[in-house]
């Protein structure tokens, strides 16, 4: 293709389709552009679009990369390797490969020579002029070294970047002088940046390097922006791998997992007052050499705490639990999906982690409800996917790093991520009669009760931690039985939160969990955009569609109603306990005492920024205070007493208990 079709291609036609139709167009506008345009202008646009590699789009970009000189002042030999560059820019990259780009530019010189260019006022014939400029001492001596960006905010700026060359509207215009506005908040990213570091530094003696966050609004007046986006604890710092923006690179979840396959779970039968056995368990998993063909979790204390509600089970962590409701959700015959990866993943995937199975092409196993993953997720992507839960109609959340692009010569609005962006999706299945939404409120009724975190049963974090914000807040964390990756994972009506902490070559970490290693930087950076970003505290809205009761239907005998703890649920009355894998009740199902009416616990106090050891943070995990609160935990939102009714089972469920707005 000529120069002229080059920049059609390039700027003119939207399609890439290599069509009859296509080259015809092409050949068409070139005939045109060549009679509006003189050769000169067309070379002028052409050379100041064209790539030179590493990054550098352009003739004067490039001799600012290169030479660190303006265009004009480049001597002939400079000239002549620049100009070989468009050709093929990767391969002739004097950064990678100077011997190939020095070939390029003997070539560039041989047509300067034979066009009559490149003068020969000694005589020495054409080898002779060429060898001389290629061993003159400035050219022997050259030496190039990537370019050294030093970008305020890098690793958004990079994922800015490829949102920014993947938007249609954008296409064949991203080098013809764009104004783009993006979703940062400077003051936020800034305090996101020094919380990171600031974190991470202190965890040195643990053997932790490094760390990511991702911070994204959920108000409508931006909705999924990306507000702060920290790829690692120290960008310029190569022996942590520091240019690898861990926030966008598949790491393993551990339990911060969980949420999506407890959520399937309620979808399909199950609330939060369901009672799950943690007992020793073994699942046959043939073929697999990593575990003998036997799959047995166990809980992370290495003991077992029997029968426990799914709102226990999950506010404290607890893996067998996780794996018996998963084996729930593969086979049961309330719709389920039929297998882990039609249930728990599929869910996730409906809920922002998109790129799931892609980054894991082997899912699913039984361990995925533990984060159990080949590869992992990435800390934007799982984000993304907890924002659907504070989302009072279910809707998805996805994440947003571009606002707004102008043209910047005529200022004509090319793209709006509001009007343009990507559509918001629904993430659960609406109840009847209620919104979708409702799902996520009942999850998120559980991650922010900080009073189950611990009970006399089972204490794995204790209250008031670092996942206690003083205001309505709702945290999941995560470690990996390795001790490779730490998640905490939390929200507020108005925003969500992610943050990784680990190593990038996956080296273990030593004596840290989510609590504390990750749960640090998330409580003090949400305690800072509170701050920043001038937000109140707010309830979470309840949809239509919630409801609280003491009802529960026994397992295997639909229609045969028990009772339990009052508690949440949505749409219909929840299973009293999980049933096993064939469908039957667990062994010896007794329903707890009758609760008199769950009342709302009082807000917890705010509390300042983290500055507590990690060391001592683990101690009061693992060895909490002796609990004052009752065995069955109190529910966080309804305020109107349940009046227990007799203690024998109803023959009909009773209505719902509706709470007071």
């Amino acid at each position: 293709s000529t120069i002229t079709q080059q920049l059609v291609r390039s700027y003119l036609l939207t399609t890439k389709n290599q069509s009859f139709t296509r080259k015809t167009e092409e050949i068409i506008l070139a005939a045109e552009l060549t009679q509006k345009y003189p050769k000169t202008k067309i070379l002028y646009y052409y050379l100041n679009s064209v790539p030179y590699g590493n990054q550098t789009y352009g003739a004067q970009a490039a001799a600012k990369t290169y030479f660190h000189k303006n265009v004009w002042k480049l001597d002939l030999a400079e000239s002549a390797l620049l100009a070989g560059l468009p050709e093929a820019p990767s391969i002739y990259n004097p950064v990678d490969n100077l011997p190939a780009a020095k070939e390029r530019m003997r070539y560039v010189l041989h047509l300067m020579y034979i066009h009559g260019y490149l003068h020969d006022p000694q005589g020495l014939g054409e080898d002779g002029v060429i060898n001389s400029i290629m061993a003159s001492p400035e050219v022997t001596s050259w030496k190039f070294y990537p370019p050294q960006t030093h970008m305020k905010f890098p690793h958004f700026v990079q994922y800015a970047l490829t949102e920014l060359q993947g938007i249609k509207q954008l296409t064949g215009k991203i080098y013809s002088g764009l104004d783009v506005y993006t979703t940062l908040d400077p003051a936020l990213q800034i305090a996101a940046q020094n919380t990171v570091s600031g974190q991470i530094s202190q965890l040195g003696p643990y053997h932790v390097t490094d760390g990511a966050l991702v911070s994204m609004d959920l108000r409508h007046s931006c909705y999924g922006c990306i507000r702060a986006m920290v790829g690692s604890a120290d960008y310029y710092n190569a022996s942590i791998s520091g240019q690898t923006n861990m926030a966008d690179s598949p790491r393993q979840p551990g339990s911060s997992f969980k949420p999506f396959n407890y959520v399937y779970g309620f979808e399909h039968g199950l609330g939060p007052a369901t009672m799950v056995w943690d007992s020793p368990l073994s699942i046959p998993d043939v073929g697999n050499p990593a575990d003998g063909g036997v799959y047995a979790p166990t809980d992370y204390d290495r003991t077992t705490h029997g029968d426990v509600s799914l709102r226990i089970a999950l506010q404290n962590s607890l893996n067998i639990p996780a794996v018996r409701v998963e084996q729930y959700n593969a086979s049961c015959s309330d719709g389920c999906g039929g297998s882990v990866r039609n249930s728990v993943a599929k869910q996730a995937m409906r809920q922002g982690i998109t790129d799931l199975m892609s980054d894991n092409p082997t899912c699913c196993g039984w361990s995925l409800t533990l984060g159990g993953l080949s590869r992992g997720v990435r800390l934007v992507q799982e984000t993304a996917a907890y924002g659907a839960f504070a989302t009072p109609n279910g809707n998805t959340v996805p994440p947003i790093a571009i606002s707004k692009v102008y043209d910047h010569s005529t200022h004509q609005l090319l793209y709006d991520a509001s009007r343009d962006g990507p559509r918001p999706q629904q993430a659960f299945p609406a109840p009847t009669g209620g919104s979708p939404g409702a799902y996520g409120y009942e999850m998120t009724n559980v991650l922010s009760d900080d009073a189950s975190r611990c009970v006399p049963q089972v204490c794995e974090f204790g209250q008031g931690s670092f996942l206690n914000l003083g205001r309505p807040a709702a945290a999941k964390t995560g470690t990996t039985n390795a001790f490779t990756d730490n998640w905490t994972v939390g929200y507020t009506p108005d925003i969500v939160t992610g943050v990784w902490v680990g190593n990038a070559d996956n080296s273990q970490m030593q004596g840290t969990t989510g609590i504390t290693g990750a749960a640090p930087i998330w409580h003090d950076f949400m305690l800072k955009a509170f701050t920043i970003l001038g937000l109140a505290p707010k309830a979470f809205t309840q949809p239509s569609g919630v409801s609280f009761g003491y009802s529960c239907r026994l397992p295997g005998a639909y229609g045969t109603y028990s009772t339990f703890a009052s508690d949440i649920y949505v749409n219909e009355i929840p299973l009293c306990s999980v049933p096993n894998a064939d469908g039957s009740a667990p062994p010896a199902y007794q329903p707890p005492p009758l609760q008199t009416g769950p009342t709302a616990p009082a807000a917890p106090l705010a509390t300042s920024a983290a500055t507590v050891p990690p060391a001592a943070q683990a101690t009061k995990a693992l060895a909490p205070a002796a609990p004052t609160q009752p065995a069955a935990p109190p529910v966080t939102q309804p305020t109107q007493t349940v009046q227990a009714p007799s203690t024998a089972p109803p023959a009909q469920p009773p209505a719902a208990v509706q709470p007071t707005p």
